[in-house]
């Protein structure tokens, strides 16, 4: 976890908006939080300009960004989720992914946010020719298994006792993802979702983002194509 003193002001507030335990201060809305998110990530435009050398001049249209949960496996320290009074997920770490379009390329800059401190990690970058790209989508994995109760995880930890627990078959969406593939077959994907959080603690995951990107990508496509 973050120190706390290594906090932004603001990135104190988006931090106790996930905290469970009771405070004596009022903790920030779904709204302030987005509001808070969009302060915190603006920077990283120019951020990514400079990763990927290019000038703003260089762009054609508008850029696009979208978030995305990082998985266990790949986050640096803890992650935390919350369902907001929208029933829509919000998440620390961000995997933030930024998208620039220039005459004849999609460039993409892509990192780890924390939000907290306002420090990107992980960053790295993607330079496609529009010529390349064959095919934008996004896509669910399903898969299925037995799943249970928080009371009964706390029992399955039971040597002996967990002989005899049986959880509840389910079948589920694994994960979701965005896919942009090239002629050469090579393919640029993002995981957009954890079931694992949706299983624990519902809502779903805001894509509407990601949406509006692919109809970006495909504009600048046909555009070209003109």
């Amino acid at each position: 976890m973050t120190p706390i003193e290594n906090m932004t002001q603001n990135g104190k507030k988006i931090f106790k908006y996930f905290s469970k335990g009771f405070s004596l201060t009022k903790k920030i809305t779904s709204q302030e939080y987005d509001e808070l998110i969009d302060q915190a990530v603006f920077p990283l435009y120019k951020k990514a300009l400079k990763k990927t050398l290019l000038d703003s001049s260089e762009c054609k249209r508008k850029p696009e960004m979208f978030f995305a949960p990082t998985s266990a496996k790949k986050s640096l320290g803890e992650r935390h989720f919350k369902k907001g009074e929208d029933n829509v997920l919000r998440f620390i770490p961000i995997v933030v992914t930024i998208m620039n379009f220039t005459a004849h390329e999609l460039v993409i800059y892509q990192c780890l946010f924390d939000p907290t401190t306002e420090v990107a990690l992980n960053e790295s970058t993607w330079t496609y020719f529009y010529k390349e790209i064959v095919s934008l989508e996004t896509k669910q994995d399903s898969g299925e298994g037995e799943f249970l109760t928080p009371t009964k995880k706390m029992l399955y930890k039971i040597p002996v006792v967990n002989l005899f627990i049986k959880g509840k078959h389910k079948q589920f969406n694994v994960s979701q993802e965005f896919i942009l593939t090239t002629r050469g077959s090579s393919k640029y994907k993002v995981r957009l979702s954890d079931f694992e959080i949706l299983d624990e603690i519902g809502g779903e995951f805001e894509t509407s983002d990601v949406e509006k990107t692919i109809k970006a990508i495909r504009s600048a496509l046909r555009d070209k194509q003109r």
